[in-house]
């Protein structure tokens, strides 16, 4: 795969030069649960999905509406709130809610966000980088040919400090 920088990639979808703004970010499991971290290195804002849906939850509800439909319209939301700032917002733990949808929803859900996904900032999605199931390689290559994905490489931050 060829690899496309991480913080080229953040400068990319800041800008207004690409009609669809949404890119994907690879971590390895070394840097799952520090995405703040990321989003600091990266200069832009970090949502945490999981955190984000359960506290809109009406705490008598029993289930998560999860569907490929509903995903796309949080993730709007998100991106659409100005309470969140900057050009560009780093959302994590996407993978979570992927893995929740049928096979046939994931692939539907992947090409809605790098073909009709249109919004006025730049929306990362990061996503572990060994995921073949939930991320399949062709979609991978369709990102990569857009020029949208990129591996994060850990960046000025050192994998084995602790914060």
């Amino acid at each position: 795969m060829n690899e496309f920088a991480s913080k080229e990639l953040s400068k990319l979808l800041r800008t207004k030069e690409l009609r669809f703004r949404t890119g994907i970010l690879l971590l390895t499991r070394a840097w799952f649960s520090r995405e703040a971290e990321v989003s600091a290195y990266l200069d832009v804002e970090h949502v945490d999905l999981t955190k984000w849906k359960l506290n809109r939850v009406p705490l008598d509800r029993r289930y998560l509406d999860i569907r490929w439909e509903t995903l796309v319209e949080d993730l709007s939301t998100i991106v659409n709130d100005n309470k969140v700032y900057g050009q560009c917002i780093l959302i994590s733990n996407v993978d979570l809610f992927v893995a929740a949808l049928p096979f046939e929803d994931r692939l539907r859900f992947w090409d809605f966000m790098r073909t009709t996904f249109r919004r006025p900032r730049g929306l990362i999605l990061s996503f572990p980088a060994e995921s073949p199931h939930l991320l399949q390689d062709d979609e991978r290559q369709k990102w990569e040919i857009s020029g949208r994905i990129a591996s994060w490489r850990g960046g000025a931050l050192d994998v084995n400090t602790t914060y």
